[in-house]
């Protein structure tokens, strides 16, 4: 038995069928780092950003000297590497977009000359799609995920 469909339902029902297979190609799932400072971040002294793929024991394990290594010479963990230069008069403000590691936690690892307090922060999966960092002098102060 055969059906008849008009060519311009035939033509909606591709239309839809194309909507719906190539929104799920072009739909790629990010993480955005918010990240704001006061105008003294870091005593006025540049210092490095970097968000790496790792897993909670790397994490909890590594130094900042192992860290920092990284800075110069970065492995495959390394997904951004940054460098924050202090705003002077005005708040830092910087907003970053990047694809979810394909396994493991984000690392965010902020670089301060002279930390004095927490300078890096762990995001466990499910990732937020927004992580919002707020920096002191030489610590993280605040974190909040969305």
């Amino acid at each position: 038995m055969k059906f008849w469909v008009s060519p311009s339902r035939r033509y909606l029902t591709g239309l839809a069928l194309l909507t719906l297979t190539s929104g799920c190609f072009l739909f790629k799932p990010s993480v955005t780092i918010d990240v704001q400072g006061h105008a003294d971040i870091n005593n006025g002294i540049p210092f490095h950003l970097l968000v790496r793929a790792v897993t909670t024991e790397q994490f909890r394990s590594e130094s900042y000297a192992q860290v920092a290594r990284l800075a110069a010479q970065a492995d495959k963990s390394v997904l951004r590497s940054e460098v924050i230069y202090a705003p002077g008069s005005r708040p830092y403000r910087l907003s970053l977009k990047l694809p979810p590691p394909k396994e493991g936690s984000l690392g965010l690892y902020f670089l301060f000359t002279a930390p004095n307090g927490n300078w890096r922060m762990l995001l466990d999966p499910p990732l937020p799609r927004v992580q919002h960092v707020v920096l002191g002098v030489g610590s993280i102060q605040s974190s909040s995920g969305e």
